[in-house]
């Protein structure tokens, strides 16, 4: 009889657990987007998510398909320049790390040999060689004829905490910028990041309570 009483008491407390666990939102579990999209959450909505391309980059999503707060915060115009990263930083509700140099290629009426990328992202171009904007950093013109520009490497900082972002320019803004939100300048490689989340389903910047759950 006891032998008995002890087994129901195991099974009620594994379906205890498991029912804890289901009542985490996918967001902290799901390790992928489908079977060919690896993915891994970071503050909600921010997750990293790899695409199909050969070879195949690390994204940072700004609008992550398994967030409850999908679509709530306006990340469109930074997510799609944060592409093909292999180390990101994150600490305290803030995600930062570096993008390299890339190409730029802008066809249209009215495109002319100067473009500018602001501190937001978003880029500019006039037939001047003036700024069109405040706080502008000019491309490199590489092909006049095609609209190749070189966009330069940066920086970036996205506070979820406050819902805003910068791109900066240079490495001792970045340093300044993370010193004056006190968070660690420490950085993960993504895909030991992925391969830790995929074999014990927690990372380190993991809510408690949610930490609480997972680990029963």
């Amino acid at each position: 009889m006891k032998k008995i009483i002890f087994v129901l008491s195991l099974v009620m407390l594994l379906l205890a657990c498991n029912q804890s666990k289901s009542k985490v939102s996918r967001y902290y579990k799901a390790t992928n987007w489908d079977r060919n999209c690896p993915r891994f959450p970071l503050y909600e909505p921010l997750a990293i998510y790899k695409d199909r391309s050969t070879p195949p980059k690390w994204h940072l999503s700004f609008n992550d398909f398994q967030s409850s707060r999908k679509d709530k915060i306006d990340y469109h115009t930074a997510g799609s320049n944060i592409i093909s990263i292999h180390h990101i930083g994150i600490d305290r509700g803030i995600v930062h790390g570096y993008i390299k140099e890339s190409e730029l290629i802008e066809t249209g009426v009215g495109i002319g040999n100067y473009a500018f990328i602001n501190s937001k992202g978003g880029f500019s171009f006039s037939l001047q060689k003036c700024p069109t904007g405040k706080n502008e950093q000019a491309l490199l013109l590489i092909d006049s004829t095609k609209k190749s520009f070189l966009i330069p490497k940066r920086w970036y900082v996205v506070n979820t905490r406050d819902t805003t972002y910068t791109y900066l320019f240079s490495e001792e803004d970045y340093q300044t910028r993370l010193k004056e939100l006190n968070v660690s300048a420490h950085m993960y490689n993504i895909d030991s990041v992925y391969n830790q989340f995929v074999r014990g389903g927690i990372l380190p910047w993991f809510p408690d309570s949610i930490k609480a759950v997972l680990n029963k």
